[in-house]
């Protein structure tokens, strides 16, 4: 499943959407309606020394495992002007809560367009258990922190990778 993007009378919103084979070929099968789409703009690249007071590397290799997926939601967020407040990431209209994993434009469920990816609470719920799944793919990995827009160096790729697939 994936998020895709439709553009409706000027205004863009997102779908949960999944692929279906049929006798014509491929076909996308709506599976439900995720809220407006919000593209806030990426206004710096603040590396983890900034948010989370160590290097990437460092956080990757020594962080507990559901910090790990919300320290790179956590840094995407900073460095498209969220604000930490009050437990919830703010910008203007948009509210990101990793704890309940809402992502709201006012008090509406919506999706933000991050990098080549949608922040909203599927991608982020998927994450979390591509984080916590006990047998997971690297291509499973690679496609949960994409879709859901997170930026990370392929070196980096690789390190989280060994950390949460040892000796598979």
């Amino acid at each position: 499943m994936f998020v895709r993007k439709k553009k409706v009378k000027g205004k863009e919103y997102a779908y949960l959407v999944k692929n279906k084979w049929t006798k014509k070929g491929p076909r996308q099968k709506v599976i439900r309606y995720i809220g407006s789409v919000a593209t806030p703009s990426r206004l710096t690249d603040y590396s983890f020394e900034t948010t989370h007071n160590t290097n990437e590397l460092e956080f990757l290799a020594g962080s507990r495992v559901l910090g790990l997926y919300k320290g790179l939601i956590e840094r995407e967020l900073v460095n498209h002007g969220f604000e930490k407040i009050r437990g919830r990431w703010v910008n203007d209209c948009l509210v990101v809560d990793l704890r309940d994993h809402s992502v709201k434009n006012k008090t509406r469920n919506a999706a933000i367009e991050l990098n080549e990816g949608f922040l909203c609470e599927d991608t982020i719920r998927q994450l979390r258990r591509a984080f916590l799944k006990e047998e997971i793919t690297g291509r499973k990995l690679a496609e949960s922190i994409l879709e859901a827009g997170i930026k990370i160096t392929p070196e980096n790729f690789v390190v989280l990778a060994e950390r949460l697939m040892p000796q598979q």
